[in-house]
């Protein structure tokens, strides 16, 4: 049995809503793990920024209980990414 059977016959024992959580859950795997990896980057590459990471306005809630998104972690990637850049 191939991989493409194997996942159509999981596909079908899931319902619609379990399977678009599954992919939402793993999109915001994937989101997670660029965020620690350009941070890695950032404190191997430019240590002297570390102090700064904590400090973005990005992680700083304005709010009692911030709901965190998809689009403020990608922001907050998109942050990262550039403080790469301006230091590269």
């Amino acid at each position: 049995m191939d991989y493409t059977s194997i996942l159509q016959s999981i596909i079908k024992q899931l319902d619609s809503n379990e399977f678009i959580n599954i992919l939402i859950m793993n999109i915001d795997k994937e989101i997670n793990a660029k965020i620690l990896a350009t941070t890695m980057e950032i404190k191997a590459k430019h240590p002297e920024l570390s102090q700064f990471l904590e400090e973005m306005p990005v992680t700083i809630p304005s709010e009692g209980n911030p709901k965190v998104n998809r689009k403020i972690l990608n922001d907050y990637h998109d942050s990262l990414k550039n403080i790469l850049k301006k230091y590269e």
